[in-house]
């Protein structure tokens, strides 16, 4: 009986939690006459505008009173723009659809291929798995024969016969057949992508069913582990190198030696120390033997599968590479991290090895989905046609080319596009401009063409069940709407009034100032030395400032790499740096300045001309003004339709309710 009512009362809690969630997202913040805004509705777009919930909570009462007031403004504005039939305009429905097929290819590339194969790719990545082959390759034999033998040698392995046998006398791959075809461990992206796909679908120790076509052959696909991945290991080795000994290599000598530092090390010798003394790999032995941080597949093959089987501070036995002998100790591993850091590498990864294969797959569905026809044959009639033209201006006045232009090439949705079109496109895209018109340059341009199509009608369609999607052009199509709306209340009743720009002119004139400025010429240098020298010379009248300047210009000419450098005529503001505001500091033309340092430079500057601060002329500040004058009337126009809007659709506030916002529990 205590049992049952403590489930009765935890489900009560639960329900009374989940009451009170869906009660605080239905408080009202502001009502109109055939709307509100709701607290769920204003939380997600404050939180939007801000860039997270999290940091929306953070903010102050006030900021959510100037958003909530903004929000229903631009509510009501949308309001509105239905009630005056702008959802009907004409224009506004061609930007509408321009903008769904401009978007539309893109979202469904990113979304319905890009980003779930990332996903897949990220959870297959987080297994390696490691594949043996028996490649029959077909630039030698003919392809039949090549799929024949390789569905003959999986029969033979069903029926028990040794991988490694056949693989030794049948694989054609010279690198594996004699080592049981072993590919080693592999992990997503690392692989031609049905070798790939065949291995995700075996088991250890099984073969994949069917021969696996690639660019090379046939590959029979041997599954011979398989384990949780290791993303990266960072170890220390001491190497003990085979050295020869009266011209041969001693093996033996190399072996005894690393098997005595091994002994040592389990007695608990000091691993860097030990790399230090012993270790004949002078480029990590200095570190202590560290060699950083690795992948799988990045150190030699007996290295690697040694390294990859340690734990976390675990010392393996000596392992012969063709190096000589390693001692490797695991000092770090690191886990696969989490998959939006992965996300851009694998999206690299996958555009060069996937990508290509998965958008086709895409747009056959596409094909199948929306009733796609094509009319090779009319392409082919076409081409034999016109042997001798061409993708360019007046092919489609030609002889067999003109009386064609009505029929039918392909259908999307039963909707027919014809040789006209295809023909027209073609002429548009760059890498078929002056091609001929072959079959194979005519089913480019009908095929690029169909896939535009089908990318149009799958963007409409989605547009109704994608609620993203749906989300994203319904936010496209309300910007529309609330722009018109504001370009009929507020900027094309914007008129400028020239008496008014005037008015505030004589009312600003004060603010309505030029900065000071400076005009000057300049010797400087990185070198301080240099420019205390040149002054030193100023100073003692042997050379004036410009034939200073006129013999480092030579020097210049004739080494650009000079220390010494010059640059005439400088205007800027002086207040710019040092440099400016010791110019504007001097008295008059032809006066020169003390050597002058800003950042790295050093500099003397010869004063051309100062031009103190003054009042702009009317014409001068008028640009301002129109600027300041237009905001004004702006912020006017708009206060004064939000305002009207309110008194038209009778809106009401309830800012109090604000305190509550982020809060559900506390309702």
């Amino acid at each position: 009986m205590f049992k049952n009512l403590l489930k009765t009362g935890v489900i009560l809690s639960v329900l009374m939690s989940a009451l009170a969630v869906a009660q605080h997202k239905d408080i009202a913040l502001s009502k109109y006459d055939v709307g509100k805004v709701t607290m769920g509705e204003f939380e997600k777009e404050y939180a939007k505008s801000v860039g997270g919930v999290e940091k929306a909570k953070k903010d102050s009462l006030s900021q959510y009173k100037d958003f909530l007031k903004l929000y229903t403004d631009y509510k009501l504005k949308l309001r509105n723009a239905w009630v005056r039939g702008y959802d009907k305009d004409p224009e506004l429905n061609k930007e509408y659809n321009d903008y769904l097929k401009q978007i539309g290819e893109s979202y469904i590339i990113e979304k319905k291929i890009v980003e779930p194969a990332l996903k897949k790719m990220y959870d297959r990545s987080k297994e390696e798995i490691r594949v043996s082959h028996i490649l029959i390759r077909t630039d030698n034999k003919p392809a039949k024969a090549a799929e024949a033998l390789a569905l003959s040698l999986i029969k033979r392995l069903k029926k028990g016969e040794s991988f490694d046998s056949l693989c030794k006398k049948y694989s054609e791959h010279t690198f594996t057949k004699n080592d049981g075809g072993d590919l080693y461990y592999i992990t997503a992206g690392q692989i031609l992508t049905p070798i790939e796909d065949a291995m995700y679908a075996t088991k250890v120790g099984e073969v994949y069913p069917k021969p696996v076509k690639t660019s090379y052959g046939y590959h029979i696909i041997k599954v011979t582990d398989r384990r949780p991945r290791e993303y990266k290991i960072k170890a220390s080795h001491i190497l003990i190198k085979i050295k020869k000994v009266n011209g041969k290599l001693d093996t033996a000598a190399a072996r005894a030696k690393a098997d005595s530092i091994y002994r040592k090390l389990i007695d608990g010798a000091d691993f860097a120390e030990m790399a230090k003394k012993y270790s004949d790999d002078k480029g990590s032995a200095v570190k202590g033997g560290n060699l950083g941080y690795f992948e799988r597949r990045m150190m030699i093959k007996p290295f690697d599968e040694t390294a990859f089987n340690l734990k976390k501070g675990e010392i393996s036995k000596p392992v012969e590479t063709k190096f000589g002998f390693h001692i490797i100790k695991v000092t770090d591993i690191v886990p696969l991290p989490p998959f939006d850091k992965m996300k851009d590498k694998l999206k690299k990864r996958y555009e060069q090895t996937r990508y290509k294969s998965d958008y086709k797959v895409y747009v056959d569905s596409m094909k199948q989905e929306f009733d796609f026809f094509e009319n090779d044959s009319l392409l082919r009639s076409i081409a034999a046609k016109a042997k001798d033209y061409k993708f360019e201006k007046g092919v489609k006045e030609k002889d067999g080319i003109k009386n064609n232009l009505d029929k039918t090439v392909f259908k999307v949705n039963n909707i027919p596009s014809t040789l006209d079109t295809v023909i027209g496109f073609g002429l548009g895209e760059k890498e078929l401009q002056g091609k001929k018109l072959t079959f194979e340059n005519l089913r480019k341009a009908a095929e690029k063409l169909a896939e535009k199509f089908l990318f149009e009608v799958k963007a409409q369609e989605l547009a109704k069940t994608d609620s993203a999607f749906k989300a994203l052009m319904n936010e496209y199509r309300n910007g529309l709407l609330v722009f018109k709306i504001q370009q009929e209340d507020i900027w094309d009743k914007m008129k400028i009034d020239s008496t008014q720009l005037k008015k505030m002119y004589e009312e600003e004139k004060s603010k309505l100032v030029t900065p000071n400025e400076v005009e000057f010429d300049q010797i400087y240098s990185r070198n301080d030395s240099l420019i205390i020298n040149v002054y030193k010379e100023l100073l003692n009248g042997k050379r004036t400032f410009d034939e200073i300047a006129d013999s480092i210009s030579n020097a210049v000419k004739k080494n650009p790499k000079s220390a010494l450098k010059f640059r005439p005529n400088i205007k800027l503001k002086a207040e710019t740096n040092s440099l400016t505001e010791a110019a504007f500091g001097l008295e008059k033309p032809g006066d020169f300045s003390s050597p002058v340092g800003v950042g790295k430079i050093w500099g003397i500057v010869k004063l051309l001309k100062k031009s103190p601060s003054r009042v702009k002329t009317y014409k001068e500040a008028l640009p301002e003004l129109m600027s300041e004058y237009q905001d004004k009337e702006t912020k006017r126009l708009r206060d004064e339709m939000n305002k009207n809007l309110e008194n038209i659709y009778h809106v009401k506030f309830y800012y109090d309710e604000l305190q509550k916002a982020y809060k559900p529990d506390e309702d």
